[in-house]
């Protein structure tokens, strides 16, 4: 197993608990390797007791519908208890152990029972025959049968009986992962069908809004013509990408439930190609003319972007020629202040060093056409443009 955050993570959350308990944590684990392999160990531990707990349970007819809960939470004075099984209504509580009975562990558990009995609730603890049990938990089970006789039970279950227990859940795991894949399965089957069965009436209102946003569209890039105004080429685009998109996936869904339709006549494989060609056919007639909005959509999206590029490059060029315009009058300014400074005034010499009060440029446009303006304002239509419902 690679380490990583996740893992990081967890190593940190334990070593902090163990160093505020004892101090001595981080020295005992201070390789994460080490605490690595334990987890591991801790964790293969873990699955065996739970499976010889699901097991017993089992054999024992210890079910849910019986009342008994598994991971039942006890809150004591000495902290938290979680047992292995309690009954909802007698709270009579058990304890599998499949392995040894350490002291680190066994020793609390045997504490906060003893909070359990002295409420007269009865507590049962299951071991495996043989298993190494330390010497101050097995005095404490003497002390706690001494003083409790009918509520406190130690039960011993041979190594065979561990077997067969954990033999029992093996099955039970598959059992219950088999019925989780068929619950699945079903429940991927009912959404199939709930799909199919809404979905002729979904692509009829798509189709519906989707013509609906086409004609509002056209009808206002042609309202925007009459009126002297126009809408953004950016907008436009943008218009026509959405209808265009909606069109696509109005055809594509069309097309799969003609398939699925026509899969399901038991028709030939010819027939079959034939049946799909026609409703295809049928489909293409029946949406041309919101086909046909969605190309008038991207011409007016296409002649504003060419408009407004024209009206770029000439607004690029009158920049550029007010840059001349200014540069040269700079200039003249600057010699004539240099002439002066040096005292000279000859008759003429503005005239033969071309400082007349008109710029090159402007000379050259006496002989061109003149830009006029654009007669549509660039103001975009108030209402915009329409989009299809999510």
């Amino acid at each position: 197993m690679e380490w990583n955050n996740e893992l990081e993570a967890q190593y940190q959350r334990y070593a902090d608990g163990k160093w505020r308990k004892d101090g001595h944590a981080r020295a005992m684990w201070r390789r994460r390797a080490d605490w690595l392999e334990a987890r591991q160990r801790w964790q293969k531990s873990k699955d065996v007791g739970d499976r010889f707990r699901d097991g017993m349970l089992a054999i024992r007819g210890h079910t849910p519908e019986r009342g008994y809960r598994k991971e039942q939470h006890l809150r004591t004075n000495e902290g938290s208890r979680f047992h292995d099984v309690r009954h909802a209504e007698t709270g009579d509580a058990f304890e599998y152990k499949s392995g040894a009975l350490d002291s680190r562990k066994s020793m609390p558990q045997l504490q906060k029972d003893e909070r359990h009995l002295a409420a007269d609730r009865s507590v049962e603890w299951v071991i495996v025959e043989g298993a190494r049990i330390d010497k101050d938990v097995k005095a404490k089970i003497k002390e706690l049968k001494e003083r409790y006789p009918e509520n406190f039970r130690v039960v011993q279950v041979t190594k065979e009986q561990l077997r067969m227990a954990l033999t029992v859940a093996k099955h039970l795991e598959k059992a219950k992962e088999k019925a989780a894949r068929a619950a699945q399965k079903e429940a991927r089957e009912a959404a199939e069908r709930e799909r199919k069965r809404l979905a002729p009436k979904r692509l009829v209102e798509k189709t519906k809004d989707l013509t609906r946003v086409v004609e509002v569209n056209r009808q206002a890039i042609k309202q925007a013509e009459k009126d002297g105004k126009v809408f953004p080429a950016r907008e436009l685009t943008e218009s026509h990408k959405d209808v265009r998109r909606s069109l696509r996936k109005v055809n594509k869904e069309g097309r799969r439930q003609a398939h699925e339709l026509v899969a399901g006549l038991g028709l030939s494989e010819k027939q079959s190609r034939e049946m799909e060609a026609y409703l295809a056919e049928r489909r293409a007639a029946k949406l041309e003319p919101t086909a046909q909005g969605v190309r008038e959509i991207g011409a007016a999206a296409r002649a504003r972007e060419a408009e407004e590029r024209e009206i770029a490059a000439a607004q690029k060029e009158a920049r550029e020629k007010e840059a001349r315009d200014r540069q040269w009058r700079e200039e003249q300014a600057r010699a004539k202040e240099a002439r002066e400074r040096a005292g000279i005034n000859i008759p003429g010499m503005e005239a033969v060093l071309g400082g007349g009060s008109v710029a090159p440029s402007q000379e050259l446009a006496r002989g061109s056409t003149e830009l006029r303006p654009q007669s549509r304002s660039p103001e975009r239509d108030s209402r915009g443009l329409s989009r299809e419902r999510d």
